[in-house]
């Protein structure tokens, strides 16, 4: 279970490997997602492969989403336990790879709300677009030049959508 391209989905191991370019875009919302935490201390985020394990009668079952982000006060002591997270993050972030398919996305997505998260981010590398996802509501979609938003759950953060699907190297 170490490696980082597993998931366990009621008992069963289920190969998630992630590719570069999605890999590199969960790498980018993480790097905004953490400036603006450097900035305004509310809470903390987690990194893709972090073990999130928050179903209390499913204890055979752990996902592991492409980014979280915690507010203070979630996790016991504000601090990160040792071994998976079993709390529900208030904000769930998968980026989808060429391997990933609707329907598992879609399943994803209702464990996350079932188990508490308050916003989903889908980002979809190949075509620039973010899906957001609010329990209880239907979904955006937001292209390139919509803005991107922690509405309640991250107050004040905002991205334009263009700047996480950039893939431009900067000069030297």
């Amino acid at each position: 279970m170490e490696d980082g391209g597993y998931e366990l989905v009621d008992g069963g191991l289920v190969e998630v490997p992630m590719g570069a370019l999605s890999a590199w875009v969960s790498l980018r919302v993480a790097k905004f997602l953490l400036a603006f935490i450097d900035a305004h201390p509310i809470g903390v985020v987690f990194p893709q492969d972090t073990m999130l394990a928050c179903w209390p009668n499913r204890t055979d079952h752990f996902r592991k989403p492409d980014g979280m982000f915690y507010s203070r006060g979630r996790l016991p002591g504000d601090r990160p336990p040792d071994g998976p997270l079993k709390v529900a993050p208030d904000l769930a972030i998968e980026v989808v790879s060429p391997n990933d398919n609707a329907q598992n996305i879609e399943i994803k997505i209702g464990e996350y709300f079932d188990a508490g998260v308050r916003l989903v981010w889908v980002c979809y590398p190949e075509i620039n677009t973010v899906h957001v996802y609010r329990a209880g509501s239907d979904a955006a979609r937001l292209g390139p030049n919509d803005t991107l938003s922690g509405e309640d759950v991250l107050p004040g953060f905002s991205v334009r959508v263009a700047e996480i699907f950039d893939t431009t190297l900067p000069p030297l």
